[in-house]
């Protein structure tokens, strides 16, 4: 069974109905049900993460009322995409990090946390510029440390980051206006690590929980918020009204419409 990182990777966010490449070589997509992944809802272990390849949503609870897209793994029954290694790719997804979360360990036999599948997270990821920047040691992108500083509607916030520079939100880095961009999906979905912590955004502010409790971790991220919705730059294809966000405790994606005021990132390579 994929992992998180794993079934995400044949979303296309240029396609839907189904939101995977026009010219994929795959038969009998279901559209009606969502698909597991191994990695465990760490909020929630009876629940598992799970996507939609109607739209390329995850899944978090009875979405919307529709019993037919949920993520208990006892009373959901959605499609499997089963998955394995050894082929030749010019990229490898990230391990998701989930096997040290809350609770610790494997919930179920060959699942995410037992396999231990993607390419391994660096530690430390995370170093601190001093700038006001975050460089992260895994991807080369460098981020605005300042994660409570952009609040605002989707097509405002574009505006505003592009506009970015340093000795606005905390930066002193010399870099001048247009060099920030907001995150594109795929790079937001990358500052996940399903170990440390529900919500995550706890994570980045220093304050893990572990096994056996709360955990004094270094601050990552300047407030990153809990509880609330990051941007990203990536369109909603089946609603262009809609752009993809990031949850900010879970590190799902999901669709929201363009004219939320919600917090987003900026990024630069």
């Amino acid at each position: 069974m994929p992992n998180a990182n794993e079934l995400e990777s044949l979303v296309d966010v240029s396609s839907f109905n189904p939101a995977v490449s026009p010219a994929h070589p795959f038969t009998n997509i279901n559209l009606a049900k969502a698909y597991w992944s191994s990695t465990t809802y760490m909020a929630l272990t009876s629940n598992a993460m799970a996507i939609r390849f109607s739209d390329g949503r995850w899944i978090n609870g009875v979405d919307s009322g529709d019993g037919s897209f949920n993520n208990s793994k006892t009373t959901s029954a959605n499609s499997l995409w089963a998955v394995k290694s050894g082929g030749v790719g010019t990229t490898q997804p990230l391990a998701t990090g989930v096997y040290s979360g809350i609770g610790g360990g494997s919930f179920g036999a060959r699942d995410d946390a037992s396999l231990l599948i993607g390419a391994p997270l660096t530690s430390p990821r995370f170093i601190d510029n001093g700038d006001g920047t975050l460089a992260d040691t895994v991807t080369g992108l460098t981020w605005l440390k300042k994660a409570n500083c952009i609040s605002s509607s989707w097509g405002s916030a574009l505006t505003i980051i592009s506009s970015l520079a340093s000795g606005q939100c905390g930066l002193a880095d010399g870099s001048s206006a247009g060099q920030w961009r907001m995150p594109n999906r795929s790079e937001m979905l990358s500052l996940s690590d399903r170990a440390p912590t529900f919500p995550q955004a706890d994570y980045f502010n220093g304050q893990a929980q572990g096994g056996t409790g709360p955990i004094t971790g270094s601050v990552i991220f300047n407030t990153f918020i809990a509880f609330n919705y990051y941007w990203t730059s990536t369109t909603n294809a089946a609603d262009t009204t809609q752009a993809w966000t990031i949850w900010s405790c879970d590190f799902g994606v999901y669709n929201l419409a363009k004219t939320d005021i919600r917090y987003s990132l900026a990024v630069r390579n």
